[in-house]
């Protein structure tokens, strides 16, 4: 499968869950860099180097492009062309980054029209976070503390070369 957006293209690395969707090739959405998160938060968590925000296949119930697509696919389909576009167009965002009851576990909330709420597994054995989720957040009610902000310029932007 393959999407594009103002000369981004987002494809799969393959079709297992584990494996990542891509951007102009690139694993990485986002970059949060050292110290933005507190390291006591997150279990098995590293903050003194930059974390990655990857996108994953997943699994329609739990996690990942199929979970979001399964769950929240009409209305992320309302906003943009694809899943790991609307993904990347709202890591160009900022917001307020959240602990969630999960060990692993944080949630931003991006509050540019349309609110969102994105979910990301930190996976240790990799260093990167995993995006598990992204709705629709409307309600200002939120559960969690509030640990950190997250900017837009963390979104990895990538040139396009004209031969």
């Amino acid at each position: 499968m393959q999407a594009r957006i103002n000369n981004l293209v987002f494809t799969q690395q393959g079709l297992k869950w584990y494996d990542f969707w891509l951007v102009n090739g690139q694993t990485n959405f986002a970059v949060i860099p050292p110290n933005i998160i507190p390291a006591d938060n997150i279990e098995g968590f590293n903050n003194n180097c930059a974390v990655p925000i990857r996108l994953q296949n997943g699994k329609k119930p739990s996690f990942g492009y199929e979970h979001i697509l399964f769950k929240h696919g009409n209305w992320a389909k309302k906003l943009a062309s694809s899943i790991p576009e609307l993904i990347y167009i709202k890591l160009g965002q900022s917001g307020d980054i959240y602990l969630t009851e999960h060990k692993k576990k944080v949630k931003i909330l991006l509050r540019v029209s349309p609110s969102a709420l994105m979910v990301l597994n930190y996976i240790e054995n990799g260093h990167f976070f995993s995006v598990i989720t992204l709705y629709d957040q409307r309600n200002s009610q939120l559960d969690g503390d509030k640990i950190g902000r997250y900017l837009g310029n963390y979104q990895c932007k990538f040139t396009t070369e004209t031969k």
